[in-house]
């Protein structure tokens, strides 16, 4: 799909990859959850996959669709959960037989996706993926793996997002995909606006030129036309202006946009993994015990990191009393 761009939507908000989320004392995150907080302050639409024409049903799995408003655009924000992912990196092309043999014991749904390219170093890499891959399954693969890697990096909470920027939600291609007919779609907006009676303008803006907020217009077509209102709306109101123009003309906005895809992911580095180890100090010993009680016990002050959640969390349940019962008894043994 053609897209009219402004430059300076470049500096649209993006996401860091992983946000601020207190997981202490709880178990791991989900996709949902994580999308949930760095889309709490966006306004959730049900229904979107129009602006995807004829491929919006079949497209709609798993999407969620979100909208704000910033300086005069209306940014759409496609969001889906992605799969869970385990990379890994290793000495040796021949290791990858092994890590199938250890991947197939452990999970049969876990997808093992080698790679084609390798490093001057002969430094190999693959992915491991699975819709969910729980800390157990994580633990299990890092364990079994052993000294054989020099890098794995465990992420789960996977989603991914696409921003399209709309000036006002509405902008348009002057003439119809595949045609030089430059008045058809033209006319179809500016009857729209009069049968309907819509408090609004059209706007035609060519390659060079500036918009109404002033910023440059570098265009795929030979012009851009946007439906302009003449009244303030909210970016609800917008989204849905644009949506009842599709559904009487046909036309799905396409100006003033620019499409970013970006990810969120919460990612623990592997690499220097010990099994117990909450404090993160690549020892085991009761400190790491104490440190799980403090952190259950006041998690604010005391909370452990990702790594240490993950280390310390010997049954996937989430930090409790018992993971750090489990580090007395272990050392008390000896073990």
């Amino acid at each position: 799909m053609k897209k009219v761009i402004s430059t300076a939507l470049a500096a649209i908000t993006v996401f860091s990859t992983v946000s601020a989320f207190n997981t202490s004392a709880t178990s791991r995150i989900t996709a949902q959850e994580l999308i949930d907080e760095n889309f709490k302050d966006k306004i959730k639409v049900e229904d979107f996959m129009w602006l995807y024409g004829d491929y919006g049903k079949q497209y709609a799995d798993n999407k969620q669709g979100y909208i704000d408003y910033d300086n005069g655009y209306v940014n759409f924000y496609l969001v889906s959960p992605e799969s869970d992912i385990i990379s890994l990196e290793f000495y040796g092309s021949e290791y990858f037989s092994e890590l199938e043999d250890i991947v197939a014991d452990i999970d049969k749904d876990l997808q093992l996706i080698k790679s084609n390219t390798h490093t001057i170093d002969g430094v190999y890499s693959c992915e491991i993926r699975c819709t969910e891959i729980d800390s157990d399954t994580a633990k299990k693969i890092r364990e079994a793996v052993d000294d054989k890697v020099i890098n794995f990096k465990y992420q789960y909470a996977r989603a991914f997002f696409t921003i399209t920027s709309f000036y006002n939600i509405t902008g348009y291609p002057p003439y119809p995909y595949g045609t030089i007919d430059y008045n058809t779609n033209r006319k179809k907006l500016r009857n729209y606006i009069e049968k309907n009676n819509i408090n609004a303008d059209i706007a035609s803006y060519s390659y060079g030129e500036t918009d109404a907020n002033g910023n440059l217009v570098q265009t795929l077509y030979d012009e851009a036309i946007c439906v302009f209102p003449l009244e303030n709306l909210t970016p609800t109101e917008h989204f849905e202006l644009a949506k009842n123009i599709y559904e009487e003309t046909g036309l799905i906005p396409e100006g003033y946009s620019l499409d970013i895809n970006r990810g969120v992911s919460k990612e623990i580095d592997l690499t220097n993994y010990l099994n117990g180890d909450a404090n993160c100090d690549q020892k085991y010993s009761i400190a790491d015990s104490t440190a799980i009680l403090q952190a259950l016990g006041n998690p604010d002050k005391y909370g452990l990191s990702d790594l240490g959640l993950f280390n310390a969390d010997s049954t996937d349940d989430g930090l409790t009393v018992e993971d750090a019962v489990a580090i007395k008894k272990s050392l008390a043994k000896g073990l």
